[in-house]
């Protein structure tokens, strides 16, 4: 049987919306604190699994780390 778990479908039903949604609960001054706590260096590399419209591999860039992002989409 290949019944698609619940989470790929309903990532599945919201990719369009998906960066209108998750700016409700992820806005853009949330990720750069997570980063500055994570320390984040520029140089290091870094893998965003999962990496959806890229809105953490595009500040990872910014910060001057190399970056491999990979989503299943």
């Amino acid at each position: 049987m290949n019944e698609i778990p619940s989470s790929e479908r309903y990532f599945e039903e919201v990719a369009p919306q998906w960066d209108t949604l998750r700016k409700g609960y992820f806005r853009d001054e949330v990720r750069e604190k997570a980063l500055d706590l994570a320390g984040v260096q520029a140089g290091e590399r870094a893998a965003d699994i999962g990496a959806g419209t890229g809105f953490l591999t595009e500040a990872l860039l910014r910060r001057g780390l190399q970056v491999v992002a990979v989503d299943r989409s």
